[in-house]
């Protein structure tokens, strides 16, 4: 199970680069992740939906908890019995 918020979704990534003459570079997508039955992308600007949502908020965290964390372990322990 996947537990947390939703992915960000950016996926296609940066293989190398190119110096210029005047020290700057240049990238170019060299990788991403696709269907190859249907040819699309994955998760590129969709992300990955958890099975179960749960958001690590502000409040939390100050207090030095960790939401997704504590719910895996009471999934978990669940689990086990």
């Amino acid at each position: 199970k996947i537990i947390g918020t939703r992915t960000m979704g950016a996926q296609t990534g940066i293989q190398e680069d190119r110096t210029l003459m005047n020290g700057g570079s240049v990238t170019a997508p060299g990788y991403r992740r696709f269907d190859r039955k249907t040819g699309e992308l994955i998760v590129e600007n969709k992300g990955v939906e958890p099975d179960i949502t749960v958001d690590n908020t502000p409040d939390l965290i100050l207090q030095g908890r960790d939401a997704q964390l504590e719910t895996a372990v009471k999934i978990l322990l669940e689990q086990l019995k």
